[in-house]
């Protein structure tokens, strides 16, 4: 797995790397890289953060890269970049990968440092040529940095059936590995869901922790649930990935929701209000800000008023009538109601609506010359 917090996407450039949460060697991401057309680019840069090291220090680098129509002159790359004291470039110690389509490919290089490397970095990218691939479990080591305690996670969930807007509270643990020696640089849990993060603690907790979240706009059924602990190995932090808990999220039970109207008149000509009253009864009312009810009025199946999402459960207004032939009309309302994830509609029977014509005198008289 490729750790995104520690990696820096250079979006300034033009054919910018991704993350895929789709594609990956090891869940839950790796990196895309992808240059279009065919004519020879360099995508943009993933480049780790900097890290200390020392003249003469053996490394091992290793990553591995899925690929997919990578031609032209250059090759998909990932190198170990040394620097001195003051940060200037000193050598490159690059893996080439090959062109064309194939799955995950493990590469690896053995590296000794120069006699006035003080630091050294990461870097990826599509070089001089077109084609996607993605870069995943990226790794390197040295057989002088000290030996961390091999990490594992472990996670509860209490409760593990909700209803969509209901709260659970999560313990994430953090098995062996290193703590932090300085500061509070100790671990960090993050916790996912259908494995997108839902919560990242940070570095700097315990063994355990644990927090209490609110899920929400997540669909009924079972639903995947682990948790990432990182520790504070240098230089590079191992992370570990739990087994997955099942929550299942069941469907929201809400009032059952009926609708009425009165209007008043019924009967009367086009260019003639009528004022009606939309009433709400049962029906789930809205919990956040005011996403309560929506009262529409319909006449022959057409909507001539809609209050919109917000409303109480009762609506009272006027409608002026236009463009109907004169004779009976279906009048009837429709109100929605805030039941999630899935809002309740009803509808009111239907109230007969009567439109007239003009009444004119009867015309009598007559023409003498």
């Amino acid at each position: 797995m490729v750790k995104i917090e520690e990696w820096e996407i250079d979006t300034n450039q033009n054919r910018p790397p991704i993350i895929d949460n789709v594609i990956y060697y090891n869940p839950p991401n790796s990196i895309k890289f992808s240059v279009p057309g065919i004519v020879d680019y360099n995508s943009g840069l993933l480049s780790s953060h900097d890290f200390a090291s020392e003249p003469n220090k053996p490394y091992t680098l290793s990553a591995r890269v899925k690929a997919l129509g990578v031609l032209g002159t250059g090759f998909p790359i990932i190198r170990l970049t040394e620097a001195d004291i003051n940060g200037n470039w000193l050598r490159n110690n690059v893996i080439t990968f090959e062109k064309g389509t194939y799955d995950w490919t493990l590469k690896s290089m053995n590296i000794t440092t120069g006699s006035n490397t003080a630091f050294v970095y990461i870097v990826s990218h599509l070089q001089n040529s077109y084609g996607t691939y993605w870069l995943d479990d990226v790794n390197v080591s040295s057989s002088t940095d000290p030996t961390c305690p091999p990490l594992s996670a472990s996670l509860s969930i209490i409760p593990t059936t909700i209803s969509p807007g209901e709260s659970i509270k999560l313990t994430s643990t953090a098995i062996g590995g290193q703590y932090g020696t300085i500061g509070d640089d100790a671990f960090g849990h993050e916790i996912l869901i259908d494995g997108n993060v839902v919560y990242n603690s940070g570095l700097g907790k315990g063994i355990t922790h644990s927090v209490t979240l609110q899920i929400s706009n997540i669909s009924a059924g079972n639903h995947h649930v682990t948790t990432r602990v990182t520790d504070a190995c240098l230089p590079i932090h191992q992370t570990a990935t739990s087994p997955s808990v099942t929550l299942t999220v069941t469907g929201v039970t809400c009032p059952a929701l009926s609708a009425d109207i009165i209007i008043v008149p019924t009967t009367l000509r086009n260019g003639e209000q009528f004022k009606f009253t939309s009433i709400a009864i049962g029906g789930q009312y809205g919990t956040i800000g005011d996403d309560a009810f929506r009262h529409e009025v319909l006449i022959d199946g057409n909507i001539v008023y809609d209050s919109g999402f917000g409303k109480d459960i009762t609506v009272t207004d006027y409608v002026t009538v236009s463009g109907l032939s004169i004779g009976t009309h279906s009048i009837t309302s429709r109100v929605t109601d805030a039941c999630l994830p899935v809002h309740q509609i009803a509808y009111h029977p239907s109230i007969t609506l009567n439109i007239t014509g003009t009444t004119c005198l009867a015309l009598s008289g007559a023409l003498s010359m």
